[in-house]
């Protein structure tokens, strides 16, 4: 049986543009990037790495130091997040990317809707 690795890691990739929606707030984009623990070269970097727990994190910090609840959804807004698998339709659909995160279990698959034809 596969298993999600313990500790799953984000792709340099992932963390396009990320730089650049930090740059307004207080200490720019090094006060988030130091917050959270990652390198602010990673950006755009193939092959550098960070922990999804990192990835989660710039989004919390992001909305703390940005005033700005509903920083994930607005930045996946801006972006391209539906060309990024689940976490982008989780940040889309969401108000914050961690409501996403800790509804995404519950998801269930909903009946079809029935459309009728009144014509």
């Amino acid at each position: 049986m596969l298993a999600f690795p313990q500790n799953p890691m984000t792709d340099g990739m992932a963390w396009s543009g990320f730089d650049t929606a930090a740059a307004n707030v207080a200490g720019g984009a090094r006060a988030v990037f130091d917050a959270i623990g990652v390198p602010l070269a990673m950006v755009d970097r193939p092959g550098m790495q960070a922990t999804f727990r990192q990835y989660v994190a710039y989004f919390d910090t992001m909305a703390r130091l940005s005033g700005d609840v509903d920083f994930g959804h607005r930045f996946g807004l801006r972006t391209r997040a539906a060309r990024s698998g689940i976490p982008g339709q989780l940040i889309l659909n969401a108000r914050r990317f961690r409501d996403g995160l800790l509804r995404f279990p519950s998801h269930k698959r909903q009946p079809k809707s029935v459309f009728f034809n009144t014509v």
